[in-house]
């Protein structure tokens, strides 16, 4: 990140939930409603929201194109933006438009949560603080980095498994991130 401060996991699950995105896109959508009639709209980029604490309370600035950005360009820019919203600097266009957001609620100390999913998006994704913890591994007990992650989804257009899915892959990246591999297009 900025300044050569130490990489957090936050540009890490940007990645990994964007990959995870393309595989399960109906979470990259939204439910519309007009005259009666109802359908989803599936969008073909991420413009990726990060919930963010401000003194000014949260704010969602989002990152458009997410999903195009290679990963030094996905720090510098979400960090630019965090930034900018801790400031108090955001534009209105730098907080409309997002289509799935991530809340890094593991900054703030919580270790699960739940979300309230921005409208009109069909999906968020909390990162909750990490944690050592005993794990079974070949039967005995290590001690292992936990990462808790909670989505919260809309049902009218995602189901359990569409989610589960997508946790897992979110999971699964993040378990073997590669670093040379970052590229997301």
């Amino acid at each position: 990140s900025q300044a050569g401060n130490r990489l957090g996991i936050l540009p890490l699950v940007f990645v990994c939930a964007m990959r995870g995105l393309k595989k399960y896109p109906l979470l990259n959508s939204s439910f519309k409603e007009k005259d009666g009639k109802s359908w989803v709209e599936e969008y073909s980029t991420v413009h990726l929201g990060i919930a963010t604490a401000t003194p000014q309370g949260l704010m969602v600035p989002v990152l458009r194109n997410a999903d195009r950005l290679s990963f030094r360009e996905l720090v510098q820019k979400s960090d630019q933006l965090i930034a900018k919203a801790r400031e108090g600097r955001l534009d209105v266009s730098e907080l409309t438009g997002g289509t799935f957001t991530v809340n890094n609620t593991g900054a703030l100390g919580a270790i699960r949560s739940n979300q309230i999913i921005p409208h009109p998006q069909s999906g968020i994704l909390a990162v909750n603080r990490a944690e050592k913890r005993p794990v079974v591994v070949q039967d005995e007990v290590k001690i292992r980095w936990i990462l808790p992650l909670d989505l919260q989804f809309d049902h009218r257009i995602v189901d359990g498994e569409t989610a589960c899915g997508f946790l897992e892959e979110v999971r699964r990246g993040l378990e073997k991130f590669n670093f040379s591999e970052a590229r997301l297009n």
